[in-house]
C-alpha cells in the first residue's frame, strides 16, 4: 500500500489555515482521486494512503476548546458512535475527523452550537488578519519613504528589473489574500448559525490556492533579487550614451576604441543606464555614468544624490559648485586637490555623472557637450 506525507498547510495554501470548509473540500477531494486521509500531526503534516476512489468520505475540521491537545475521550467515543473517526490536531487549533458513511449524521447538528465553537477561531482569524494588513501598510509605507528619501543612486545601483514592481504587487496582493481568509471565516460562522453548511466548490478552493502561490512566488523571486544585487550587462559600446573622451580633450581617434567598459541596465524606474569607462591618449581617463529616468521629478532627485555621492566620494573635502547653464537644466562641476575633476548634468529626464576624470580639459566649459549627450535617447 502506497502511502504519502502532506503538510495540510502547506499544500493546501487557497486561503491558509482559517479557510476550513476549503481544506475539508480539498482532503475530500483527494480522497476522489484515491488518496484516504489517515492521521494528521500537530504540525499540519497529514498521511494519506493509496485506496480507491471514494466520492462520499467526507472530512470536517473543528475548533479546539482553549488550544486543547485533542478531544476528550467522551467526544472521540461519543462522534465514533455516529461514523466520525478522529485523526488528529493541528497546532493546537484544528481537529480534524472523518466518516466514511455517507449515511452518517453529520458532525455537528445544531447550527448555533457549531457557530459557536468557531467563534474563538474567528477572533483569532480577524485579528490576525489585522495585524497582517497593518504590517503590509507599513511595509508599503517604508517603500513609499524609500522612494521618497532613499538613495536613488544606491537602489539603481543595487537593483533590478521587476523588484519594485515585486514588493508593490506583494504590497497590494497580501492584504486582499488575508481579507479573504477573514471573510471566508466571518461568512461560514453565518451560514452555520442559519443552519446551512457552508460547502466549497473545486474552482473556488483552487483559484485562492493559485493566488496564494502567487504570492510565495514573489515573496521567493524578492529574496533571490536581494541576494544577488546588480543585473548590469557587459556589452559593446556601439548604441551607448556617454561623452567622447576624444571629443572632451579635442584630440583625434575613433570613440569606441577609448571605451575600455561599457555595462547597461534596465529598471523601473530608470529605463535605461549606462556606465562606460573610457582611456584617452596622455593619460587621460574618465567614467560617466548615464540615468534617463522614467520622470523628470525622479531625474532631479537623481541630480541631488549625484552631486552629493560625488561630494561623499572625496570626504567632503571638495563641494561641488552649482553652474549656470542656458543648454543643461542642471550644471554642477568641482576640481578636487589631488586633480581629478567630477561633473553632475541634467536635462529634462535624464542625468549623467562624469566622475575620476584626469585631463588637459575643463569639465566646466563643456555644458554643450554634454548637453548633447543627455539629447541622445
Amino acid at each position: 500500500m502506497k502511502k504519502r506525507m502532506v503538510n495540510l498547510m502547506g499544500e493546501y495554501l487557497a486561503a491558509g489555515l482559517y479557510d476550513v470548509t476549503g481544506n475539508e473540500k480539498w482532503l475530500a477531494d483527494q480522497a476522489r482521486d484515491g488518496w484516504l486521509a489517515t492521521e494528521m500531526n500537530r504540525k499540519g503534516r497529514v498521511e494519506f494512503v493509496d485506496s480507491a476512489p471514494n466520492a462520499t468520505v467526507r472530512y470536517r475540521l473543528r475548533p479546539t476548546q482553549k488550544r486543547e491537545k485533542c478531544p476528550s475521550a467522551e467526544e472521540m467515543e461519543l462522534n465514533e458512535a455516529f461514523g466520525w473517526r478522529y485523526l488528529g490536531t493541528a497546532g493546537k487549533c484544528l481537529h480534524l475527523w472523518r466518516c466514511d458513511d455517507p449515511a452518517a449524521p453529520e458532525l455537528d447538528t445544531d447550527p448555533e452550537v457549531q457557530a459557536e465553537s468557531f467563534r474563538y477561531l474567528m477572533r483569532r482569524s480577524v485579528w490576525e488578519c489585522v495585524l497582517g494588513v497593518g504590517t503590509e501598510i507599513l511595509f508599503g509605507l517604508a517603500l513609499i519613504w524609500l522612494l521618497g528619501t532613499g538613495s536613488l543612486v544606491d537602489m539603481i545601483w543595487k537593483g533590478r528589473l521587476g523588484y519594485i514592481t515585486l514588493i508593490a504587487a506583494y504590497v497590494i496582493l497580501a492584504p486582499i489574500a488575508m481579507g479573504l481568509e477573514a471573510i471566508t471565516l466571518i461568512r461560514q460562522v453565518r451560514w452555520m448559525r442559519a443552519g446551512i453548511y457552508p460547502g466549497e466548490t473545486r474552482i473556488r478552493y483552487r483559484t485562492k490556492r493559485c493566488f496564494r502561490g502567487l504570492l510565495h512566488a514573489i515573496l521567493v523571486a524578492m529574496l533571490l533579487y536581494v541576494n544577488f544585487p546588480g543585473g548590469y550587462e557587459q556589452v559593446p559600446a556601439e548604441g551607448a550614451v556617454y561623452p567622447s573622451i576624444y571629443a572632451l580633450e579635442g584630440t583625434p581617434g575613433d570613440e569606441q576604441d577609448a571605451v575600455h567598459t561599457a555595462r547597461t541596465k534596465r529598471l523601473e524606474l530608470a529605463p535605461r543606464v549606462w556606465i562606460i569607462r573610457q582611456f584617452g591618449q596622455n593619460g587621460a581617463q574618465m567614467e560617466t555614468e548615464y540615468y534617463r529616468m522614467l520622470t523628470e521629478p525622479l531625474a532631479k532627485r537623481m541630480e541631488t544624490d549625484l552631486v552629493e555621492k560625488c561630494e561623499w566620494e572625496k570626504s567632503n573635502e571638495t563641494e561641488m559648485i552649482r553652474l549656470e547653464s542656458e543648454e543643461l537644466d542642471g550644471f554642477w562641476w568641482m576640481r578636487c586637490p589631488d586633480g581629478p575633476q567630477y561633473a553632475v548634468a541634467r536635462l529634462g529626464n535624464c542625468v549623467m555623472r562624469v566622475h575620476y576624470y584626469r585631463g588637459e580639459a575643463n569639465l566646466r566649459d563643456h555644458a554643450d557637450l554634454f548637453a548633447a549627450t543627455l539629447k541622445t535617447k
